[in-house]
């Protein structure tokens, strides 16, 4: 079965619009959890899943970790 955003509900399919809009929060210093608890947003662990399965996001995503620490 192939995930799919359900009306009404959390978004589930990868898409790189969203992606983009994650990492783009994580480079301003928000943290994975915050962002995850938008209704707007996908859970956590489907953000997880998509790191596992798709090598490109799981690059931006460490890029965005990166930017969003405070430097020290």
């Amino acid at each position: 079965m192939t995930e799919s955003n359900h009306a009404g509900g959390r978004p589930t399919a990868f898409s790189q619009d969203m992606a983009d809009a994650i990492c783009g929060e994580l480079a301003e210093g928000l943290s994975l959890h915050a962002i995850c608890t938008r209704d707007d947003m996908p859970s956590a662990r489907t953000v997880h899943e998509w790191l596992e399965n798709n090598p490109e996001f799981a690059q931006q995503y460490a890029r965005a970790i990166s930017q969003g620490q405070p430097p020290g």
